[in-house]
């Protein structure tokens, strides 16, 4: 498989009410050849039960860690990307 021409990373904690949006942002652009790595910083409510529809598009990487903080879930998700090029995606946002 070859590698995607963007990475768009989401580390997220805790908003369950805002990742779904953001997500869907992500993968309904009009720009295809992405992946999505999200990595969940030890969230203690149902974060990954709304990530779980997601495991199935194969453009879609989610990593669950224990709680280390937003930097090191960041550092997590940019070192699993494998992009030419990186975004970062804050998960209470979108794009448009």
């Amino acid at each position: 498989m070859s590698s995607p021409v963007v990475s768009v990373v989401i580390p997220s904690y805790n908003h369950r009410r805002f990742i779904e949006r953001a997500v869907d942002s992500v993968l309904n652009s009009s720009f295809s050849d992405l992946e999505l790595v999200i990595v969940d910083d030890g969230s203690t409510d149902d974060t990954l039960e709304i990530l779980r529809p997601y495991r199935a598009e194969p453009r879609v990487r989610i990593r669950h860690q224990e709680n280390r903080g937003a930097h090191a879930a960041l550092n997590v998700g940019l070192s699993l990307a494998r992009g030419e090029l990186l975004f970062v995606l804050n998960s209470d946002d979108s794009y448009h």
